[in-house]
């Protein structure tokens, strides 16, 4: 069984030409969610779209399983799903150039060479502030660190942030807030793929010291083992730790 394939081949024969953007055998999820066809209709459809307690799951917008380039990626950062904005909807509606980034991702091929992880690359950072004020941190200490060997600007720091990071959601839809019951959870097709990925390719690379897992969010349903090189982060603020950051930046350099 070759996981890394399996969860790669189900992404890429997943449609991504009418909504609903679902993987083959999530069916489950439909009852949980939305199906808005752009901004416009996201707009009309939710004024109460800046509700905290919202729980459904956008279908109308393309799922991000993974950020990154997963086969090449030296950290693992694991969460629970992607977020919700109206800047997803209007980004998705309005940028081809995005659009086209999250299908690359989501396929795993023909990635932008320098932002694999396409929420890091600044052209795109009106869209991404999560992510930047996650990194801003480490990619700070990175370029200080890296400057006392070779001569490099923040933005050389930011590509290899991006090159050697993913995020991995265990369920791949987005969402304002995630409230999904454990059955529910366990009946995602998306959800197996991606715990085998995690438990047998990315786990086998940890314990070779090839790699570090990063239990971001979700760590009762990721059910990762133990190890020096599976790091458990502060779930409820969902940001690193500073030895956490640490040990991502000394993966880094």
């Amino acid at each position: 069984m070759n996981t890394f394939s399996d969860l790669v081949s189900a992404w890429r024969q997943t449609q991504l030409k009418k909504a609903p953007f679902i993987l083959s055998g999530d069916d489950a999820i439909l009852k949980y969610s939305h199906i808005f066809r752009n901004y416009k209709d996201f707009v009309k459809n939710r004024p109460d779209f800046w509700e905290k307690k919202t729980q459904k799951f956008h279908l109308g917008l393309i799922p991000i399983p993974f950020l990154g380039n997963i086969k090449k990626a030296k950290v693992y950062v694991l969460s629970l799903n992607p977020g919700l904005t109206p800047v997803d909807y209007y980004a998705e509606t309005y940028d081809n150039k995005i659009k086209k980034e999250r299908k690359r991702e989501l396929r795993q091929q023909k990635f932008n060479t320098d932002y694999p992880f396409h929420f890091l690359n600044p052209e795109y950072s009106w869209s991404s502030r999560y992510w930047h004020s996650r990194f801003s941190k480490i990619v700070e200490e990175l370029s200080g660190q890296l400057s006392s060997r070779q001569k490099i600007a923040y933005i050389r720091a930011l590509k290899r942030v991006s090159q050697r990071i993913t995020c991995l959601e265990l369920v791949p839809y987005h969402s304002k807030s995630f409230h999904l019951s454990r059955k529910v959870i366990e009946e995602l097709q998306s959800v197996k793929l991606m715990r085998a990925f995690v438990n047998q390719y990315v786990y086998r690379k940890a314990v070779k010291g090839d790699a570090i897992i990063v239990v971001m969010r979700g760590d009762k349903h990721w059910g990762v083992k133990n190890h020096r090189n599976v790091l458990r982060n502060d779930q409820r603020a969902a940001y690193f730790t500073p030895k956490n950051s640490k040990r991502i930046i000394d993966m880094l350099l």
